[in-house]
């Protein structure tokens, strides 16, 4: 089961993870247990949306940096802290907080689940260094995140049908229960990389000298490394975010994005 482990199994209990925690039915959700109206939800899922996009950047500069500290699981751990904040968010709706800030505690609480949601986008990154260190074609790619679309519409159809029987309390049972199988399914994965490395460790070990061709590789190995370490982004984050909302064409997508999302809410 440790061997076998491949990124497609992370995608498939992290995209049934997104979708119990919410998915398509956040608006009814928020509807039901937070009270909003509709341009009160169109306001909380256009943040949610905005900070996604604003933190997919910083994210995975982050996870690129602690592959370097903790090579082989970095990403995963990554993954792993995003699926524990988001899932601790989701939990936190279900206190009835009936202060006089009522929106602006949900509306952080919809922060705090995009910035755990932002931190699960690592995966990307982690199946193409899993598909480069095994020599796999990136094409590939695809056939992995195929197994997420797959457990997406499961998700979305066992939420459905529990709503129905349960209502939305429904959420936070599985939410958790993804959760846990997310979490299971990160720490096979990085059981299998440590378990693959060793094979490896012995090799190098067992000559002392080694041969030219030993050489070569260690020699390509320090140069893909040196290259992550040396690894800059093009642009910082305020320079993306000014970019982006910085314009008449990005207030009116910052305005657009809050239209549709309040149309989404009436619609469902």
């Amino acid at each position: 089961l440790i061997i076998g482990m491949r990124p497609r199994w992370i995608y498939a209990t992290t995209f049934l993870w997104s979708a119990t925690s919410g998915g398509r039915f956040s608006a009814p959700f928020l509807q039901t247990v937070a009270g909003f109206d509709d341009f009160e939800i169109g306001i909380a899922l256009a943040t949610q949306l905005i900070l996604i996009s604003c933190c997919l950047t910083p994210a995975g500069i982050f996870a690129d940096w602690f592959e370097q500290k903790v090579h082989g699981s970095g990403r995963a751990l990554v993954m792993g802290l995003g699926l524990s904040i988001g899932t601790i968010a989701i939990l936190m709706h279900s206190y009835a907080y009936e202060g006089d800030h009522k929106f602006l505690w949900y509306l952080f609480l919809r922060m705090l689940y995009a910035l755990g949601l932002s931190l699960t986008q690592v995966l990307d990154g982690l199946t193409l260094a899993h598909l480069e260190n095994e020599g796999s074609h990136s094409s590939e790619y695809g056939k992995e995140r195929l197994h997420g679309a797959l457990w997406w519409a499961i998700g979305s159809i066992l939420l459905g049908y529990s709503v129905e029987i349960l209502g939305f309390t429904a959420v936070y049972f599985w939410s958790s229960f993804s959760y846990i199988v997310s979490i299971a399914a990160l720490l096979l994965y990085i059981a299998a990389q440590k378990r693959q490395r060793i094979p490896q460790r012995n090799e190098e070990f067992s000559c002392e000298y080694g041969s030219l061709q030993s050489n070569i590789n260690s020699i390509e190995v320090e140069k893909r490394e040196e290259a992550q370490k040396n690894y800059e982004s093009s642009s910082t984050f305020i320079e993306v975010f000014w970019l982006i909302f910085g314009s008449v064409f990005g207030m009116g997508f910052l305005l657009s994005c809050i239209t549709l999302f309040i149309g989404f809410s009436v619609t469902e």
